[in-house]
């Protein structure tokens, strides 16, 4: 036999009072269905503030068009004019040379930022050869040579390079880091350390050789840039190698000359 305890469950709550209810709206009525779906208060809304909206912008125009003088006139009534789709405002054209001064604003830009780019690839370069040793490699056609400049021929049968340098026989054909002979014997530098150092030297030198090359493009690119910018500028020129230019089929660039003007 079960024990009946003394709490006592609450009665369930019926549907409409637990707030649980679907609300159903009235829909359009059969005879009225060729009107569409049937108007609810939200739509009625909307359409309310979409009209007085309306209502309230055609009062103001009525006013202004009220106390509007009919002898006012302004510059702005020449420039603008009603577009297409019904909008009021400026007109398409531009003022006379306003596309002039655009392109030369912008040429102006392009000059600033060539002329950055190029001022930190010189700066770079710099730096690069600064760090580096040129390192000629010995080859048949042109060896490198170190001159001395001695008093007289005496001296110069007499010359020896070992004595003079203070360096070994072996290490006379190096270019730098040449040893001495007052340090002793120097440890020579493992075979994979000294691979390691060569691979990074040649990868140092054919940035720099890019950053060279890429120094010149952007010069040249500078002096095209300022070319083009003094060719809109003020001022009567001719070019003076126009069969030049016409022959290379516009591979050659056109040089410009400026008649003389005197300054006030």
């Amino acid at each position: 036999s079960t024990q009946s305890t003394g709490a006592r469950s609450a009665p369930a709550m019926p549907e409409f009072l637990n707030g649980s209810r679907s609300h159903k709206e009235r829909r359009q009525p059969k005879h009225r269905e060729k009107f569409g779906l049937l108007e609810k208060k939200k739509d009625y809304v909307k359409r309310a503030k979409d009209y007085h909206r309306k209502e309230d912008a055609i009062r103001v125009l009525q006013e202004k068009a009220s106390l509007k003088n009919p002898d006012e006139f302004y510059f702005a009534m020449q420039n603008t004019q009603v577009s297409t789709s019904g909008v009021h405002g400026k007109s398409g054209k531009r003022k006379r040379g306003q596309e002039a001064l655009d392109r030369k604003s912008a040429l102006s830009r392009d000059l600033g930022y060539v002329t950055h780019k190029k001022k930190l690839e010189s700066k770079k370069i710099a730096q690069l050869e600064q760090g580096l040793h040129r390192i000629r490699e010995a080859c048949q056609d042109s060896e490198s040579k170190h001159t001395l400049f001695l008093d007289t021929d005496k001296e110069a049968e007499d010359f020896d390079a070992e004595a003079f340098f203070n360096c070994p026989a072996d290490g006379l054909s190096k270019h730098y880091n040449r040893p001495v002979k007052d340090q002793g014997e120097q440890p020579k530098p493992k075979a994979k350390r000294l691979k390691k150092i060569t691979k990074a030297m040649e990868r140092a030198y054919t940035e720099l050789e890019q950053r060279k090359i890429r120094e010149q493009k952007l010069t040249a690119l500078m002096l095209d840039i300022e070319n083009k910018s003094n060719v809109m500028g003020k001022g009567k020129k001719t070019v003076v190698n126009k069969r030049a230019v016409r022959e290379s089929n516009g591979r050659k660039a056109p040089v410009y000359k400026w008649k003389k003007e005197r300054k006030r």
